[in-house]
Protein backbone atom coordinates (compact mmCIF):
# COMPACT_ATOMS: atom_id res chain seq x y z
CA UNK A 1 0.00 0.00 0.00
CA UNK A 2 3.06 2.12 0.70
CA UNK A 3 4.10 1.78 -3.41
CA UNK A 4 0.71 2.99 -4.45
CA UNK A 5 0.44 5.85 -2.17
CA UNK A 6 3.23 7.08 -2.81
CA UNK A 7 2.83 6.96 -6.66
CA UNK A 8 -0.90 8.34 -5.76
CA UNK A 9 1.17 11.12 -3.87
CA UNK A 10 3.30 12.03 -6.57
CA UNK A 11 0.03 12.44 -9.22
CA UNK A 12 -1.27 14.52 -6.38
CA UNK A 13 2.24 17.05 -5.93
CA UNK A 14 2.16 17.26 -9.92
CA UNK A 15 -1.26 18.14 -9.98
CA UNK A 16 -1.30 21.08 -7.75
CA UNK A 17 2.78 22.08 -7.67
CA UNK A 18 1.53 25.53 -9.34
CA UNK A 19 -0.86 26.80 -6.87
CA UNK A 20 1.01 25.24 -3.36
CA UNK A 21 4.19 26.17 -4.17
CA UNK A 22 3.17 29.75 -3.94
CA UNK A 23 2.11 29.21 -0.57
CA UNK A 24 4.30 31.05 2.02
CA UNK A 25 7.52 29.19 3.76
CA UNK A 26 6.11 29.81 6.65
CA UNK A 27 3.23 27.36 5.88
CA UNK A 28 5.64 24.74 5.36
CA UNK A 29 7.79 25.29 8.12
CA UNK A 30 4.21 24.70 10.41
CA UNK A 31 3.27 21.99 8.27
CA UNK A 32 6.62 20.07 8.81
CA UNK A 33 6.96 20.60 12.55
CA UNK A 34 3.44 19.32 13.04
CA UNK A 35 4.19 16.30 11.36
CA UNK A 36 6.98 15.19 12.92
CA UNK A 37 5.50 15.89 15.98
CA UNK A 38 2.90 13.50 14.83
CA UNK A 39 4.91 11.29 13.52
CA UNK A 40 6.73 10.88 16.95
CA UNK A 41 2.95 10.80 18.70
CA UNK A 42 2.16 7.87 16.07
CA UNK A 43 5.34 6.08 16.91
CA UNK A 44 4.93 6.08 20.48
CA UNK A 45 1.23 4.62 19.98
CA UNK A 46 1.72 2.77 17.51
CA UNK A 47 0.55 0.08 19.43
CA UNK A 48 -2.71 1.27 20.39
CA UNK A 49 -3.05 3.05 17.05
CA UNK A 50 -2.74 -0.23 14.68
CA UNK A 51 -6.48 -1.03 14.40
CA UNK A 52 -6.37 2.04 12.71
CA UNK A 53 -3.65 1.89 10.14
CA UNK A 54 -5.30 3.84 7.58
CA UNK A 55 -3.71 6.58 9.85
CA UNK A 56 -0.09 5.78 9.00
CA UNK A 57 -0.69 5.69 4.94
CA UNK A 58 -2.58 8.55 6.00
CA UNK A 59 0.41 10.40 7.71
CA UNK A 60 2.96 8.99 5.37
CA UNK A 61 1.01 10.75 2.48
CA UNK A 62 0.77 13.83 3.65
CA UNK A 63 4.38 13.77 5.05
CA UNK A 64 5.88 12.89 1.49
CA UNK A 65 3.62 15.87 0.14
CA UNK A 66 4.42 18.55 2.37
CA UNK A 67 8.23 17.59 2.67
CA UNK A 68 8.42 17.21 -1.44
CA UNK A 69 8.44 21.20 -1.26
CA UNK A 70 11.64 21.84 0.27
CA UNK A 71 10.27 24.89 1.33
CA UNK A 72 10.15 24.69 5.24
CA UNK A 73 12.74 25.05 7.93
CA UNK A 74 13.07 21.51 8.61
CA UNK A 75 13.67 20.47 4.53
CA UNK A 76 15.64 23.22 4.41
CA UNK A 77 17.75 22.01 7.48
CA UNK A 78 17.20 17.73 6.31
CA UNK A 79 19.07 18.97 2.49
CA UNK A 80 22.25 20.36 4.36
CA UNK A 81 22.85 16.97 5.72
CA UNK A 82 25.72 15.17 3.56
CA UNK A 83 24.58 11.50 4.81
CA UNK A 84 21.20 11.70 3.64
CA UNK A 85 22.79 13.17 0.22
CA UNK A 86 23.81 10.01 0.01
CA UNK A 87 21.21 8.15 0.96
CA UNK A 88 19.43 9.66 -1.69
CA UNK A 89 21.71 9.14 -4.24
CA UNK A 90 21.98 5.50 -3.53
CA UNK A 91 18.37 5.17 -2.75
CA UNK A 92 17.89 3.12 -5.88
CA UNK A 93 20.11 0.18 -4.58
CA UNK A 94 19.36 0.37 -1.32
CA UNK A 95 15.61 -0.51 -2.99
CA UNK A 96 16.78 -3.04 -5.05
CA UNK A 97 19.49 -4.01 -2.41
CA UNK A 98 17.95 -4.55 0.94
CA UNK A 99 15.51 -7.30 0.96
CA UNK A 100 18.68 -9.67 -0.29
CA UNK A 101 20.79 -7.80 2.79
CA UNK A 102 18.09 -8.18 5.86
CA UNK A 103 17.55 -11.80 4.63
CA UNK A 104 21.79 -12.27 5.07
CA UNK A 105 21.59 -10.47 7.88
CA UNK A 106 18.86 -12.38 9.36
CA UNK A 107 20.39 -15.70 8.39
CA UNK A 108 23.70 -14.56 10.09
CA UNK A 109 22.75 -12.74 13.01
CA UNK A 110 19.29 -14.74 14.38
CA UNK A 111 19.86 -18.34 12.58
CA UNK A 112 23.78 -19.12 12.97
CA UNK A 113 25.34 -16.89 15.50
CA UNK A 114 21.48 -17.65 17.44
CA UNK A 115 21.13 -13.99 19.15
CA UNK A 116 18.02 -13.48 20.05
CA UNK A 117 15.31 -10.91 18.83
CA UNK A 118 15.64 -8.54 21.07
CA UNK A 119 19.31 -8.16 20.07
CA UNK A 120 17.16 -5.44 17.19
CA UNK A 121 17.50 -2.86 19.81
CA UNK A 122 21.02 -2.13 18.89
CA UNK A 123 21.63 -4.75 15.66
CA UNK A 124 19.11 -2.15 13.11
CA UNK A 125 21.92 -0.52 13.44
CA UNK A 126 24.55 -3.05 12.19
CA UNK A 127 21.84 -3.84 9.51
CA UNK A 128 21.23 -0.35 7.99
CA UNK A 129 25.40 0.22 7.86
CA UNK A 130 25.60 -3.15 5.69
CA UNK A 131 22.29 -2.26 3.72
CA UNK A 132 24.70 1.67 3.06
CA UNK A 133 27.48 0.16 2.02
CA UNK A 134 26.25 -2.53 0.07
CA UNK A 135 24.38 -0.12 -1.75
CA UNK A 136 26.73 2.38 -2.48
CA UNK A 137 28.92 -0.40 -3.96
CA UNK A 138 26.28 -1.35 -6.15
CA UNK A 139 25.52 2.29 -6.81
CA UNK A 140 29.11 2.92 -8.21
CA UNK A 141 29.50 -0.63 -9.96
CA UNK A 142 26.14 -1.65 -11.19
CA UNK A 143 23.72 1.13 -11.32
CA UNK A 144 26.59 3.78 -12.75
CA UNK A 145 28.08 1.54 -14.62
CA UNK A 146 25.09 0.41 -16.76
CA UNK A 147 22.89 3.54 -16.82
CA UNK A 148 25.18 5.21 -19.75
CA UNK A 149 25.58 2.20 -21.78
CA UNK A 150 24.49 2.54 -25.48
CA UNK A 151 21.89 1.39 -26.17
CA UNK A 152 21.33 -1.55 -29.35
Amino acid sequence: IGFFTGALCLSFFQKTYDVVSKKPAVLFSIAEVVIIIAMLLMVYHGFDLKPYGYLFVLLFFVSVYVFSFEKGICSNGLKRVGLLKKIGMYSYSIYMTHALCLSLFNIVFIRVLKMQPSAYAYLFIVNYIMIYFVSKWTYKNVEMRFQYKKKI
